[in-house]
């Protein structure tokens, strides 16, 4: 979930809006056209594309004449190694090229080898992404090894790579040499090509940061580094004090985590996004979650889906507003919240002056806490609300007509359900279903 800051604002701009690229998805392009594009983007492959693609790294071109491109884009390309020896080929000549996007193009290791073999010439490079891939550590080896002197890298993103502990080791050795280095992002939860790069690889990449501090984002999701992991992670936290996105979901952290970070985060009061989702921290000490937040005064977005809190920490939460008072978003989906947690968070929720946003999907909410909700969101500045896959059924229809003109100013407010599909034909009937229903 996005927030409405510029530095927390995802780098992929182009997955969520399209239009933003260029699409030279006509196979009579001329070459010069083809190399005259200010920023040269290709999305999704298609069979009409192939000789625009042949067109821009023809084989005759020269590969010493200086082209003044600064970005290159080519996603959801299904690169084939004809493709990466054509772009092996040409690369080099892009000798001001600051920005590739490599992302979705099932680059094995043969094609990052290859690969590798240009991007040492891209002196001027500060974003490689070659996220959502299947290097692996062999191909990070590769990648790790051309890019370890390109002093200007800002940004790196090896997403979904099969990357372990071992690869997590090679990056080590480029890292620690990319001295304004901004964003460094090895997270996603797809089973099939996450990395895992488990509290040794963490400890590698910690040693390696903690050398800069220029780093803004730290994206680890899924990586199961566990609470061991973030004892690796502690030094290059500390060193990077004006870190302002962690991302540390789906990592296996326990309450003995939450003790651990309770030592790091104070020291980051810059810090605008933190996303602890889907961790394990149903033993939390509130006395460390007090610790962990208390110099926090910027934070943004919180997310704490699916990590198990009880009623005691909700409590905890809605009662100490004091140290969320400048968050924005709050993610609590999928915690088991029933209908005693939705009138903690109700009693609560008009101290936090700030929220704007605020995710309740998929708990155990009933229709007997629907008005009370409903009450005390209109009390707030609240602009977009998530109440999906809860225990509705259709006889909450009542409340939303009775507030319905409060209801008016909310940007979205969802309550679709997955298990009842007659909510959701009497959502589709009402005046507000272009909100209800997004």
């Amino acid at each position: 979930m996005k927030t409405e800051t510029e530095e927390t604002t995802d780098t992929f701009e182009y997955e969520n809006n399209p239009d933003k690229t260029t699409k030279l998805d006509n196979p009579e392009i001329s070459q010069d056209i083809a190399l005259n594009i200010e920023n040269i983007n290709f999305f999704k492959r298609s069979h009409r594309m192939t000789k625009a693609i042949s067109l821009l790294f023809n084989s005759s071109l020269n590969p010493n004449e200086r082209m003044n491109k600064k970005e290159l884009m080519l996603i959801w390309y299904e690169l084939n190694m004809v493709d990466i020896e054509s772009i092996t080929f040409i690369l080099p000549a892009f000798i001001n090229l600051e920005a590739l996007y490599l992302s979705n193009n099932s680059i094995g290791v043969l094609q990052a080898q290859k690969l590798s073999e240009c991007l040492v010439y891209l002196k001027e490079l500060r974003v490689l992404v070659i996220a959502s891939n299947n290097i692996g550590d062999e191909g990070i080896k590769w990648i790790s090894t051309a890019i370890k002197y390109l002093k200007n890298i800002k940004t790196l993103n090896f997403k979904l790579n099969s990357i372990t502990q071992i690869g997590a080791k090679f990056l080590k050795l480029s890292i620690k040499n990319f001295r304004y280095l901004r964003r460094i992002e090895l997270g996603g939860s797809d089973l099939l090509t996450k990395n895992t790069i488990g509290p040794k690889g963490a400890k590698f990449i910690g040693s390696a940061l903690k050398e800069l501090n220029f780093v803004r984002k730290i994206d680890l999701e899924g990586n199961e580094i566990r609470d061991k992991g973030l004892s690796g992670l502690k030094p290059a936290i500390s060193f990077n004090r004006n870190l302002k996105a962690i991302n540390l979901s789906k990592n296996s952290i326990t309450a003995e985590g939450i003790s651990i970070l309770s030592n790091i985060l104070p020291e980051l009061k810059f810090l605008w996004r933190l996303d602890l989702s889907y961790n394990n921290l149903s033993t939390i000490s509130h006395y460390n979650f007090f610790h962990a937040f208390k110099s926090l005064k910027k934070l943004k977005l919180l997310n704490l889906s699916g990590t198990n809190l009880n009623e005691n920490d909700l409590a905890f939460i809605f009662t100490n507003h004091s140290l969320f008072s400048s968050i924005e978003t709050l993610c609590l989906n999928e915690n088991n919240i029933n209908d005693e947690g939705a009138e903690i968070i109700s009693n609560g929720l008009e101290n936090f002056m700030s929220l704007k946003s605020i995710t309740l999907y998929g708990n155990k909410i009933t229709d007997d806490a629907f008005e009370m909700l409903i009450e005390s969101f209109i009390k707030t500045n609240l602009r977009r609300v998530d109440l999906g896959h809860n225990l509705f059924t259709s006889n909450i229809i009542k409340t939303i007509k009775k507030y319905k003109d409060e209801l008016e100013r909310f940007q979205s407010f969802n309550l679709r359900s997955e298990i009842n599909e007659k909510l959701n034909q009497k959502l589709s009937m009402s005046r507000k279903s272009d909100i209800l229903l997004q």
